[in-house]
This record gives structure tokens, C-alpha cells and sequence, in this order.
């Protein structure tokens, strides 16, 4: 097979795979990102400011017929809080507050370059109630600037073809979300939250004959963690996403044992296992996971081990995902009055 006819086979086959799923990026450590999970998730985080770093490698077991295929996702975040009002007392831990926050997201798939970098803008509110039992509910806003190319790399095709297949398509959307979060004096903290992506179903157009829409997602997640004893806590969370025919679940847990002191230290180090299961293929992935979380920055690393029909060619090979976050936190006062929240 010739170099020239290679090139044609994945230029179709990156666009076949485009044209099939038209979906987003996501990532196993979800929880690490949660402002481009959910928009009402800005602000939520015990701290001032916090900055997330992602990276994930996804199928680096596969080679291509003529160099390195890639999959490819990084993305960055930031976000912090204004609060609103006063604390009313020693025991109200949390007080309203606006979120407000910012983010990027690039993919690369394949060969030839199929490229997406997606720019956010969130804005959230917070409304606390409860005395002892803390509860508080957010509703975020995302305005969303999305970039999509197919860099053809000097692909060679045959007469009949249509050849302008690597201009640059920008796009608006937008994503809606909510926020609901119950802590029980700390021996079980909680959350759940909805969101609903691609208000505007927003087109793809990579040649003059086809254009593709960008199907909506709603998103489902929540996460907890509970006191099991003194330094152990149990972190369970859950994913579930549909978007278009694809439907995905992540479940799982992750066990925390608590370094220091445990009345005063937020030191901590997690090990637990996800497992994502979607349509059509089925069950998808094993997650095993590792999270550190010292003076405010927690890393993680996640590998997610393919057990779908993809694993003859795969070797079992997922994704290898590496996730950073600093949280900022300026003290005025020995009284908190941010939500108070781990880090899921």
C-alpha cells in the first residue's frame, strides 16, 4: 500500500469517526475538573482561588502504518469565589457566594490532526441554608468558544474528492448547570449535579457537502465522602453522560486515609478503582487511581485498562491520565467561610 493511499485510509477514518460519535473529551478523573464538568461547580472548593492542570494519553499502544498516532487531551482551569453576605455565626461554615472561573480544553485525534481547543467562561451562584446540617444550592452559566480543525498534512486524494477539508470552524455554545451540596457535620459530605450541554447544537462543516452537529450532552454526577473512622474515609462518585446514541457510566470509589493530624491536617492520600461501562460497546474500562493531597495540592494519576472489544488491538491499553490541582487559600480569620467540600 502506498504512502499516498495510507493517508487517504486515515484521513476517512478520522472523519468516520468524527461523523459517528460527534461527541466531547472527557476524562476518567473527572472530579479534577469539575468546572468543565458542570458550570455550578465554580466556586465549590474550600479555598479562594483553584488551579487544575489535566493531561490525558489515550491508546499510545497503537502505531500508525507511516509515524505516531495520537490521542490526545489537555486542558486548564481556574476559578474562585466572591462571597456574598456574612457568616451568622461560628457553626455556618459556608456563606453564599458567586463563582466565577475560567477553562480551555484541547483534543488531538489522529493522524492527521483532528483538533478541538474549547474555551469557558463560567459563572455560578451559591445559596447556603442550615444550621447544623449544612445544605446549599448553585446554578451555573458557561459561555463556550469552540475551535475545530482537520489538518490534512498534505494528504494526497483522488479526483472526485472534494479537497478543502482543513478549514477552521468557530462556534458558540453554551452549557446550563446545577448544584446541590449537604454536609452533615463532616461524617458524611455530599453532592449531586446536572448539567445540560450544547444549547445551541452547534455544526461542524469540514467539507462543502457535509456538516455535522454537535449533539447535546446531559451530564449526571455526585460524590460523597464518608466517615468510616477517624483518619479512613470512604470517596464514592458517579458519571453518567448521554449524548446523541452514546450513553457512559463511570462508578466507583476511592478509600482515604488521612495524614497528620486529623482535626487540623487536609493532608491525605486516596487509592481506588473506577469502572466505565458505555453503549454500545459495553462494559469499557478498569480505572485503578492514585490521588496525594499535600499543603492544598493534590495530585492524581489514573490508567485506565481497556476491557471492551477494543482490547485485541489495544492490548488492554486505555489511557494514562495525569491531573494537578493548587488550591489558594488566604486566611483573615480562624472561622471558614467558604463551602466546605473535599476534594471528590
Amino acid at each position: 500500500m502506498s504512502k499516498e493511499m495510507r493517508k487517504i485510509i486515515s484521513v476517512v477514518l478520522v472523519l468516520i469517526a468524527f461523523r459517528a460519535s460527534a461527541q466531547d473529551p472527557r476524562f476518567s478523573q473527572f472530579h479534577l475538573m469539575p468546572t468543565y464538568l458542570n458550570p455550578a461547580m465554580t466556586g465549590f472548593f474550600d479555598g479562594d482561588v483553584r488551579f487544575a492542570a489535566i493531561y490525558r494519553n489515550q491508546w499510545f499502544s497503537l502505531g500508525s502504518p507511516y509515524g505516531n498516532t495520537k490521542y490526545e487531551t489537555e486542558g486548564g482551569a481556574i476559578d474562585g469565589c466572591i462571597k456574598v453576605g456574612k457568616p451568622s455565626g461560628d457553626y455556618d461554615r459556608k456563606q453564599d457566594y458567586i463563582g466565577v472561573g475560567g477553562a480551555f480544553i484541547r483534543d488531538v485525534a489522529g493522524d492527521e490532526a483532528f483538533t478541538s481547543t474549547d474555551g469557558f467562561i463560567n459563572i455560578a451562584y451559591s445559596k447556603s441554608f442550615g444550621y447544623k446540617v449544612k445544605h446549599s444550592i448553585a446554578l451555573g452559566l458557561q459561555g463556550e468558544v469552540m475551535s475545530t480543525q482537520f489538518r490534512n498534512g498534505g494528504a494526497v486524494f483522488p479526483d472526485g474528492i472534494v479537497e478543502n477539508i482543513g478549514k477552521n470552524n468557530i462556534k458558540f455554545d453554551a452549557t446550563v448547570g446545577i448544584r446541590y451540596h449537604i454536609d452533615f457535620m463532616k461524617r458524611l459530605n455530599m453532592y449531586f449535579g446536572f448539567a445540560y450541554s450544547h444549547v445551541t447544537s452547534p455544526a461542524n462543516n469540514f467539507t462543502d457537502i457535509s456538516s455535522d452537529r454537535l449533539y447535546a450532552k446531559y451530564v449526571a454526577h455526585a460524590g460523597a465522602q464518608i466517615a468510616i473512622r477517624d483518619r479512613v474515609n470512604l470517596l464514592p462518585s458517579l458519571l453518567f453522560m448521554a449524548q446523541g446514541q452514546a450513553i457512559e457510566a463511570t462508578v466507583g470509589a476511592n478509600a482515604q486515609y488521612i495524614l497528620g493530624d486529623v482535626y487540623s491536617s487536609n493532608n491525605s492520600i486516596s487509592f481506588g478503582l473506577m469502572a466505565r461501562f458505555a453503549r454500545p460497546q459495553g462494559p469499557d474500562a478498569l480505572i485503578p487511581n492514585v490521588r496525594l493531597e499535600i499543603y492544598k495540592v493534590t495530585l492524581g494519576v489514573a490508567y485506565d485498562v481497556n476491557v471492551s472489544s477494543l482490547s485485541h488491538g489495544t492490548k488492554s491499553v486505555g489511557a494514562i491520565e495525569v491531573a494537578l490541582v493548587y488550591i489558594f487559600k488566604h486566611r483573615k480569620s480562624g472561622v471558614p467561610t467558604n463551602a466546605s467540600c473535599p476534594q471528590w
